[in-house]
């Protein structure tokens, strides 16, 4: 198999595009939305955190540790993550690279498992989600992928 399956994500759209290792041909295969993470905070959490008075008097608010926003992150990362997984399974593609916003990038190569890491040959962090196929070219130019034969 000879074809490249190119991420290109942020935190609440993901595309996947297939190409031949030339990039001649460049074809979306899946596209993504996560709606949860286009809203704002507030509208996630309908509710405010607990509180607790102490023994004490004192008034204690518990706070998450994560933000509900950094969760959906890495919910839909894993979400993103099982799509390329299932792929890799399928013999779709034999080398990913992945195209992110920096902050995403990161949440998505935490939720890659070994198998579909090692098919990683490139990676740029940049937020190209709404970007072209002609935009796309411009960062995987076509002597990148020759050179992987």
């Amino acid at each position: 198999m000879n074809n490249v399956w190119i991420l290109v994500a942020e935190s609440s759209r993901a595309k996947i595009y297939q190409a031949d290792l030339s990039l001649e041909k460049i074809v979306e295969v899946h596209d993504l939305v996560h709606e949860a993470s286009r809203l704002h905070e507030r509208d996630i959490t309908t509710d405010l955190p607990g509180s607790n008075t102490g023994s004490a008097g004192n008034h204690h608010r518990f706070e998450p540790h994560t933000s509900v926003k950094t969760q959906e992150a890495g919910a839909f990362a894993r979400e993103v993550a099982g799509i390329l997984d299932q792929g890799r399974n399928a013999g779709a593609y034999s080398k990913l690279a992945l195209i992110a916003a920096p902050d995403f990038l990161g949440h998505v190569r935490g939720a890659l498992n070994s198998h579909v890491r090692k098919l990683v040959v490139h990676e740029v962090d940049k937020n190209m989600a709404r970007s072209g196929i002609a935009e796309l070219r411009k960062v995987l130019p076509k002597t990148f992928f020759s050179r992987l034969e």
